[in-house]
């Protein structure tokens, strides 16, 4: 058989991470208590380097512009969910 690639234990490492973060992204933006489900965006940005880091490697340019929009995405959610003062 032949050796690993040295990116083989990186690029499983970045699918951990997109599987579990980006998984548990979706679970908790689906909670009801909006309490619990802003986290979800949290773990959405927290997932982004993963995608961006293996997509750019696997030169998955159309992949790389969605996460770039994604973790635009996901940022703004974690700025509306905790920084953005509500006006009274």
């Amino acid at each position: 058989a032949a050796a690993p690639a040295p990116l083989d234990g990186v690029l499983m490492l970045a699918q951990v991470g997109i599987v579990a973060l980006g998984g548990a992204a979706v679970w908790l933006i689906g909670h009801r208590d909006p309490r619990v489900a802003r986290w979800g965006f949290v773990a959405g940005l927290a997932s982004q380097p993963f995608w961006l880091w293996s997509t750019v490697v696997a030169e998955q340019w159309g992949i790389v512009a969605l996460a770039v929009w994604y973790t635009y995405s996901w940022g703004r959610g974690v700025y509306t969910n905790f920084f953005r003062v509500e006006a009274e």
